[in-house]
């Protein structure tokens, strides 16, 4: 529908007409009333001029100026062809000379001037008017009744014509107007309120509402306003859109990820301990269904730990922070599961929730417990084999030492010539093997110990410069025939330190002797011992040998491991030796870290820490 045909229904359009119609009609009837009445004025001006000539007739026809008792045949004879109704005649004192037809009703007064007088009846159709002597040339005052019917008949089509003339010119102005009206305002007015009612009808769709009016006045600038509005309106449409898929995608994710959690997850009202929202694992978890959900609280959840989760509910209130405690869940069967409980407090929609995860930990409960089990079997295991090692060990010792007696007395012929030297060779490699064989037992021994917790430190101050000094002259009857060269980097006046003096030979001992055994010929072995830059004390044994791979220094200082490499049967060894020095280090409080590389050689380092070193004048002091 067009604005043209719309503005014909308008209440603004009608309201418009209406007051320029109103407007016109008023202003024509303002301009009415003095030409009305001029027109009365001139109607009664000619009746008055035609009844004076009447009786000016009148007069002339009765002889009436001589006689005026003439007057009645005269008027007899006139009174039907003219406006003269009937007449009175006074003298100048007032007294009633003649009268004839219908008697004037005017009353003269006793000072008559002689001017003109007139009056009118109540309905109009009569009009006396006097005349004095001097206007008719008599000594007479003479009052006339005329008939004024014509001139009430007379106004009254003209009234009507004026009228008729107002609606005439009211209706035509009030047409051009409405119809420019309708053109350049209203029909525009029209069609932007039809818009807007569309728009706000169709409210997603803001764009297909535009004007698009092409003019530059006030109406033009409304129009192209009201096309801002809806390109702004449907770009912040467009983009309020994306946002709401967005977020319809961020909650469809959340909802897949809050349903998809292996945890069971609330949300829970902490005002009235009610469940808002439970995703699908916990629904699962309680045997409840998400319409029962609905009904249930926290304490029919948690019926017997109700005054510790009101404790940990507030302090995660009060504190705004998460907390993790260990709980039990009642499940829709009666049925209580160990869960651990995590909180975090939130506020959503004015109220103050919490966000609970809890995870069944039934099967973490029976993993520590089986945990434990196979701990304290281990513990008994470890326990037996440390006890089984030590008698063991002790009872080889004593045959073992017995043995080595026995060959060096046979090696050295204390007693006698053996005769054949073959004998003398043999009781060599029994002493050798025995050796051997003892200094595995008190490895093992000594493993025996530090597991078990039977080693204790005794403490004593050290000078571990003299003591690796001494160690590198006692290894050197072992460096010399393997062709291996031992150096030494000490400062003379390395401070002493507070240590157990056995172990810390003991570490120097099976570090400088590993390097040795897998050393090449022609290989150096070098000790050094220097501070660190925080002050710990770092014993340093490098050597030229063959290397560690990279996949065995991580496992190099376990217990009987051993390298596999071209020598490891012409230096065969116990596998003991690091793992011992190891422990013996962190019995200590330090740490043994191993830099290796193939075809380089190794760098094993024994860290003790700085508070072992024993400053002057505190000799004897034990570390804090």
């Amino acid at each position: 529908m067009t604005a043209r045909a719309i503005s014909f229904k308008s209440r603004l359009g009608w309201s418009i007409a209406a007051a320029v119609f109103a407007a016109i009609v008023a202003i024509e009837l303002i301009i009415l009333i003095p030409s009305y009445n001029h027109r009365s004025e001139d109607l009664y001006r000619q009746l008055e001029t035609i009844g004076f000539a009447q009786v000016v007739a009148l007069l002339n026809a009765s002889h009436g100026r001589t006689d005026p008792s003439n007057l009645d045949t005269a008027l007899g004879g006139i009174s039907k062809r003219s406006s003269l109704r009937g007449a009175a005649i006074y003298n100048p004192d007032g007294s009633l000379v003649a009268k004839i037809g219908e008697v004037p009703k005017m009353d003269i007064p006793v000072n008559y001037s002689g001017h003109i007088m007139r009056t009118k009846s109540g309905d109009g159709s009569r009009y006396d008017i006097c005349w004095g002597p001097d206007h008719i040339g008599l000594p007479y005052i003479f009052v006339a009744r005329l008939d004024s019917t014509g001139i009430g008949e007379e106004l009254k089509a003209y009234t009507f014509r004026i009228l008729l003339l107002i609606l005439l010119i009211g209706g035509a102005t009030t047409a051009i107007l409405m119809l420019f009206l309708n053109r350049r305002v209203i029909g525009p007015i029209l069609q932007l309120r039809s818009n807007l009612v569309a728009a706000g009808n169709d409210p997603m769709h803001p764009e297909l509402y535009k004007l698009d009016f092409q003019r530059s006045d006030e109406i033009g600038e409304v129009a192209a306003s009201f096309d801002r509005m809806v390109s702004q309106f449907s770009a912040m449409l467009a983009k309020l859109s994306r946002r709401e898929n967005e977020l319809k995608k961020s909650e469809m994710r959340f909802r897949r990820m809050f349903d998809a959690s292996h945890d069971s997850i609330f949300l829970v009202d902490v005002e009235n301990n009610a469940i808002v929202d439970a995703n699908e694992k916990s629904r699962v978890m309680l045997g409840y269904s998400s319409e029962e959900l609905r009904d249930v609280s926290i304490s029919d959840i948690h019926p017997e730990e109700m005054k510790q989760l009101q404790s940990f509910a507030n302090e995660v209130k009060e504190r705004g922070i998460s907390r993790t405690e260990d709980l039990t869940c009642r499940t829709k069967s009666g049925e209580f599961i160990p869960v651990e409980i995590t909180a975090t407090p939130m506020e959503i929609d004015n109220r103050k929730c919490m966000l609970v995860l809890a995870h069944d930990i039934r099967d973490r409960i029976k993993a520590e417990r089986t945990l434990i089990s196979a701990k304290e079997l281990a513990e008994r295991a470890n326990d037996a084999k440390s006890t089984f090692l030590a008698n063991a060990s002790h009872e080889l010792r004593t045959p073992l030492n017995a043995i080595l007696g026995f060959s060096e007395i046979l090696k050295s012929e204390m007693f006698g010539d053996l005769g054949s030297g073959r004998y003398r060779d043999y009781s060599g490699d029994i002493h050798s093997s025995a050796t051997h064989l003892l200094a595995l037992v008190n490895d093992l021994l000594d493993l025996s110990k530090i597991e078990s917790g039977g080693y204790r430190l005794e403490e004593t101050a050290v000078d571990v410069g003299e003591l690796a000094q001494r160690m590198i002259r006692m290894l050197k009857s072992q460096a010399e025939p393997a062709g291996v060269e031992l150096l030494s980097e000490i400062a003379a006046d390395f401070p002493l330190i507070y240590a157990d003096l056995h172990m810390i030979e003991q570490i120097v001992v099976n570090l400088v002797s590993n390097s040795i055994r897998f050393s090449r010929k022609g290989g150096q072995v070098t000790v050094s011992i220097k501070l660190a830059g925080d002050g710990d004390v770092l014993l340093h044994v490098r050597d030229t040998g063959h290397g560690i791979p990279e996949d065995d220094i991580l496992k190099i200082a376990d217990p009987f491991y051993q390298v596999e490499s071209a020598d490891k049967f012409t230096h065969p060894g116990t596998g003991l030796g690091l793992s011992i020095v190891k422990s013996l280090v962190q019995l200590h409080g330090g740490s043994l870290a191993i830099e290796s590389e193939l075809g380089r050689g190794t760098s094993v380092t024994a860290r003790l820490p700085a508070r072992r070193i024993i400053p002057p004048r505190a000799v004897g002091t034990p570390p804090v």
